[in-house]
């Protein structure tokens, strides 16, 4: 069985760097890997891929399905600081078909088109994307990704969302590149990770799961009514304070922090330590630390505990918490962005219509910079034009983040 995995990690506090391991090897299991980086940026992991002759950064995202990065017919006030595809790639097919969507708000139209994706090594002839033209307001030039790649599939009853029902790891399954329609998240966090970051390092893979990555049990959730990638957990507790029971989440690797209805926030709010921040965050002032008691995550016979100095990361004089509150007060829905799945090995699989949890396993978590030379880094970027990237983005081994890009 194969398996493609990404490899994707974070320095500190101060700077980010992109390791790429973009080559294949034996893993401990006698299994051919596929290792390629993922950079860190403002608390998400993104990585690079080709696109034609071009080389762009996205995120994958559990919590949608579109397929996007911007193109070169937009206008060039829109969409700054990020790579543009090229209308003029050789390579390029387009539909025709225009697209419309919204996110945060904000409203993007683009055409589908189809290009050659190469990514982690293996190349995909022809993959259905959105060269996204237009969008009702700036977008913000602080975001570092170039577009985004959906790792759930649209609901069935939407015609005009067909281009993005045979996702990523259903053209694996069809090149023979994996043998299983499962991918796997592990983000590896720490006590005390600061500022704009729940993880460290982490890992994605496609086609199987890594048994070195968790420790058993692992806990199976059936997706809600076989939607991608909604559960139900059987409760969620603070303290012995029942938060939720049972409670709907969506998986969202998309997001930082894990987002809670209206209800269980003012219970949080009233039987903790608690304070609330602007715009739902939670926070925790320095002299009531000790004072904060731990989350517990019931999964069918299991719970798993999430400890009280796991719950908060340190943003300058602030302990701002795992968990903030929705804006809309009719959402019932949780939705857990990676400062909850980063304690976990989270299995998205396709197959069987289900979620599997288990306790991350922390031995061989973290990858060191060191360990890399700057000669193979640049050497493996996989057809990546070095002197271009640089011009147009800076060195691709150390940026210093903007200060000013505070949570």
């Amino acid at each position: 069985m194969g398996q493609i995995v990404y490899a994707f990690s974070a320095i500190d506090d101060k700077f980010w760097v992109s390791e790429s391991l973009s080559l294949r090897r034996r893993s401990e299991f006698g299994i051919n890997v596929y290792e390629f980086s993922f950079l860190f940026y403002l608390g998400l992991a993104y990585g690079f891929i080709q696109i034609g002759e071009q080389q762009f950064r996205v995120m994958f995202d559990t919590g949608g399905f579109s397929r996007w990065v911007p193109s070169s017919r937009s206008a060039a006030n829109l969409f700054p600081n990020r790579v543009k595809y090229d209308e003029k790639s050789p390579t390029r097919t387009s539909l025709e078909k225009r697209y419309v969507a919204s996110y945060s708000g904000k409203r993007y139209e683009g055409n589908v088109v189809m290009d050659n994706v190469l990514i982690a090594g293996q190349f995909v002839e022809q993959f259905p994307f959105v060269e996204m033209i237009c969008c009702s307001t700036n977008v913000d030039a602080n975001v570092k990704h170039d577009g985004i790649f959906g790792m759930r599939k649209p609901p069935r009853d939407r015609k005009r969302l067909e281009i993005f029902k045979v996702n990523l790891i259903d053209h694996f399954l069809a090149m023979g590149t994996v043998q299983q329609a499962v991918f796997t998240f592990r983000f590896c966090g720490q006590p005390g990770v600061r500022e704009f970051s729940w993880f460290v390092n982490g890992n994605l893979i496609f086609g199987g799961v890594r048994e070195d990555f968790h420790h058993l049990p692992i806990v199976y959730l059936p997706t809600y009514q076989s939607k991608q990638w909604t559960v139900y957990i059987d409760s969620i507790l603070y303290g012995d304070v029942v938060l939720c029971m049972p409670c709907r989440a969506n998986l969202d690797t998309g997001t930082p922090g894990t987002r809670v209805p209206v209800k269980p926030i003012q219970k949080l709010l009233q039987n903790s330590v608690l304070e609330a921040y602007d715009a739902g965050v939670l926070h925790v002032p320095f002299q009531s630390l000790p004072y904060l008691l731990p989350i517990t995550i019931n999964m069918r016979s299991h719970a798993f505990i999430l400890h009280p100095e796991q719950l908060v990361r340190q943003v300058g004089n602030v302990y701002v918490f795992a968990m903030e509150g929705m804006q809309d007060a009719s959402e019932n829905k949780w939705l857990i962005g990676i400062s909850f799945l980063r304690h976990f090995h989270t299995i998205f699989d396709q197959q069987n219509n289900r979620v599997g949890f288990a306790a991350r396993q922390r031995r061989m978590c973290y990858v060191r910079v060191n360990d890399f030379s700057h000669s193979f880094f640049l050497g493996q970027l996989s057809g990546l034009n070095i002197q271009r990237w640089t011009a147009l983005h800076g060195s691709p081994l150390y940026r210093r983040r903007d200060a000013a890009n505070s949570v």
